[in-house]
């Protein structure tokens, strides 16, 4: 079973996605965002000890083996339940929240990878998510939510939404917990 935890930076995603991995017997907390130091790879870390790639074909090597490797984990890696911060459809929504020309790489690897069994979108009043970390204007915060609306009907993904600027962790945690009894 994978669930997914995905939304804007600051809706709280990696701390609800290790207190979920923690409650759920079998959970395993894995990190599939774009921070790849934050990254914990099953295979070919090697092609990322380097910090900057010294040219384009380094850098499509370097992508290639990322996504590979996230396939592993995803396809190959929950032995029982794998509770994944953010998804690697990600990228296809960060390049369209902003703006950005989307390449046909990622709408390509973005479909390679199943539906999680359940995806949880989080998200909150744009103002509080920018306080908790300002890093996003309120604009793209609310931009990301659509984004991932718009992808997650578009996949026929079931996912639930999870208000984290009005609840409360432990309250988030019981939602996502009985959506997965469902």
């Amino acid at each position: 079973m994978i669930v997914a935890l995905v939304g804007a930076d600051g809706t709280g995603k990696s701390s609800l996605a290790r207190q979920l991995a923690e409650r759920l017997p079998g959970g395993e907390y894995v990190y599939l965002g774009h921070n790849l130091e934050s990254r914990r790879y099953r295979f070919g870390a090697r092609f990322f000890r380097r910090k900057r790639p010294r040219s384009i074909m380094e850098k499509i090597s370097r992508a290639f083996v990322m996504y590979m490797d996230d396939l592993l984990i995803v396809r190959h890696g929950g032995r029982g339940r794998l509770v994944t911060d953010r998804y690697p459809f990600d990228h296809l929504v960060q390049a369209r929240v902003f703006r950005q020309k989307t390449r046909l790489g990622h709408q390509l690897l973005a479909h390679i990878f199943p539906n999680p069994d359940l995806v949880v979108l989080l998200h909150g009043d744009p103002r509080l998510i920018h306080a908790r970390k300002e890093d996003l204007d309120t604009d793209k915060i609310q931009r990301y939510t659509d984004t991932y609306k718009s992808l997650l009907e578009d996949r026929k993904a079931r996912y639930i939404q999870v208000d984290t600027a009005s609840l409360q962790p432990e309250s988030c945690i019981r939602t996502i917990l009985a959506a997965l009894r469902e």
